[in-house]
C-alpha cells in the first residue's frame, strides 16, 4: 500500500516536469529527479521499519524486555525483584526518558513514545513491578 501512494505521489510530479521540459523548461528536470528519488527514499526507509517493537513482559520473577529493530530482535531478561523503574523527567531541551536499571545498569525503553505514552507506561510499570520507582535527573555528559 504505503509503495502505491508513494508512486502516486511521483506520478503528477513526473507529468509537471515532463509538461515543462515539453514547453522548454527543461531545468525542471532535475529537480523533479531528485524530489521523486526523495519520495521513493522515504517510502522504503519506512518499508524497512514497518516491523519495529519493543515489547515489556512481566511474568512471575521474570522481567522481558523483546526488542526488534529493522529486522533484529533482541532480548533482555531482568529479575523482577532486583529491576527498578527509573523515570526521567522531561526539562525545558529534552524529552523525559524511562528506564530499567539492573546490577548497576540503565536499560531504556520507550524511546520513540510520547510524553504522554511514556507517563503512562511508567505508572503501569511501577504497579505491576511491585517497586519503588527512582525518579532522577540524567547525569553530567562531559
Amino acid at each position: 500500500m504505503r509503495q502505491r501512494v508513494a508512486i502516486a505521489m511521483c506520478v503528477p510530479v513526473a507529468a509537471i516536469a515532463l509538461g515543462a521540459a515539453v514547453i522548454g523548461g527543461w531545468w525542471v528536470l532535475p529537480f523533479a529527479g531528485v524530489e521523486i528519488a526523495l519520495i521513493l527514499t522515504a517510502a522504503q526507509w519506512l518499508a524497512e521499519r514497518d516491523g519495529d517493537f519493543e515489547a515489556v513482559e512481566i511474568a512471575g520473577s521474570e522481567v522481558q524486555v523483546r526488542r526488534s529493530v529493522r529486522g533484529r530482535t533482541s532480548v533482555q531478561r531482568f529479575n523482577a525483584d532486583w529491576v527498578r523503574l527509573v523515570v526521567l523527567p522531561a526539562g525545558i531541551a529534552r524529552k523525559g526518558a524511562l528506564a530499567l536499571r539492573s546490577h548497576g545498569r540503565l536499560h531504556p525503553i520507550g524511546e520513540h513514545m510520547t510524553e504522554a505514552e511514556r507517563s503512562a507506561a511508567a505508572r503501569l510499570l511501577a504497579r505491576h513491578l511491585r517497586c519503588e520507582t527512582l525518579v532522577g535527573t540524567r547525569p553530567a555528559t562531559a
